[in-house]
């Protein structure tokens, strides 16, 4: 099972604490391969990659999985209990499996990977 993390550990801005390198769980974000191996490592079942065309627009949704995720580049909100979060390169989210939340893409568009459990 996947560890989970507390508003502790992601500061208001959604940035995650610590080194680009060094996310919350400490996942290697050097690239998509390492990603994956320490994802799987720390109990996740996949990661993947997303892009999202800039603009883009998810309304409220719920995942049947726990979802973790890096963004490598772009901008997004996330919106999850009525609070909105910007998201910037390096910043992290967690999303339990089942919470309703919406997501929100910048001018650029956003590419984030994402380890899920």
């Amino acid at each position: 099972m996947a560890q989970q993390i507390t508003e502790s550990d992601v500061t208001d801005a959604g940035q995650s604490r610590g080194a680009l390198a060094e996310p919350v769980l400490g996942l290697d974000t050097s690239s998509l391969d390492a990603f994956d191996r320490t994802a799987r490592d720390a109990g996740f079942h996949e990661a993947l990659e997303r892009v999202w065309e800039p603009g883009t627009v998810l309304p409220e949704h719920s995942h049947p999985f726990d979802a973790y995720a890096v963004l490598m580049r772009g901008s997004m909100w996330l919106t999850c209990n009525g609070e909105t979060r910007y998201i910037g390169p390096g910043g992290t989210f967690f999303v339990p499996k089942g919470t309703l939340h919406a997501e929100r893409y910048g001018e650029a568009g956003a590419t984030y990977w994402v380890a899920r459990a």
